[in-house]
Parts: structure tokens; C-alpha cells; sequence
């Protein structure tokens, strides 16, 4: 049931997707703010732990745009996925032979140049 479960999210939602990029940015951007939180404290308090401060914040940073990137490339292959399985963008609440036809000018346009060649073959042969 859990496979199921997990099939149903990820083969009809791009929204884990969506939250792998939202979560990367996130972490990019906390990243940042610990840095110039780093760089402040270091200019104006002098206790910071060599070292430490730049490894964490480099981490973060890099590991949250590795992750949002990851989300991005993911988003193109789920709008690859959608297109690939062909389905329709919208559905009819009639079937397709309930409809009342309309015809639009290009269309008539289309008719009447190829109605008008089977009429002459159809009068001759």
C-alpha cells in the first residue's frame, strides 16, 4: 500500500519536485545570511572559530544550490513526462460525438477546396 501510496504522489504531482527547489533555495539563502553573520561577528566581536565559519556557510550554500538545481532539472523532465504521455490539456464534459460542430472559416475554406474535387470526380466516374 505504501507503493502505491508513493506512486500515486510521484507519478501524478511535480510537487515533490517543486519542494526539492523551494528547499534548495531555502538552504542557499540561509547560507548566505549565516556567512554575513559570520563576516559581522568576526569584524566586530573577534570570536569566531577559524575555519568553521566559512566551511559551514560554504556547505550550505553550495549544497542548497546543488539541491534547487537538482529540483530545476527536475521540473523539465516532469513537463517532458507530461507531454510525453500525450494526454489531453483539457477534457470535454460531452463525448466528442454530442458536440455540436462549428465551423470556422478556416475550416470552411479548407471544405469547400477539397468538397469541390470529389464532387467533379464522384459526377464523372
Amino acid at each position: 500500500m505504501l507503493r502505491l501510496a508513493l506512486d500515486a504522489v510521484f507519478a501524478f504531482s511535480v510537487a515533490p519536485i517543486r519542494l526539492a527547489t523551494r528547499v534548495g533555495v531555502g538552504i542557499a539563502a540561509l547560507g548566505a545570511l549565516y556567512l554575513v553573520y559570520t563576516i559581522g561577528r568576526a569584524l566586530w566581536l573577534h570570536d569566531t572559530e577559524p575555519g568553521w565559519s566559512s566551511l559551514l556557510s560554504s556547505l550550505l550554500i553550495l549544497g542548497g544550490l546543488q539541491l534547487a538545481f537538482t529540483g530545476l532539472i527536475g521540473e523539465y523532465l516532469a513537463r517532458v513526462f507530461e507531454q510525453v504521455k500525450g494526454r489531453p490539456i483539457y477534457v470535454f464534459k460531452q463525448p466528442p460525438e454530442e458536440r455540436p460542430r462549428r465551423a470556422t472559416p478556416a475550416a470552411a475554406k479548407k471544405n469547400a477546396r477539397t468538397e469541390a474535387p470529389l464532387e467533379l470526380a464522384n459526377e464523372q466516374g
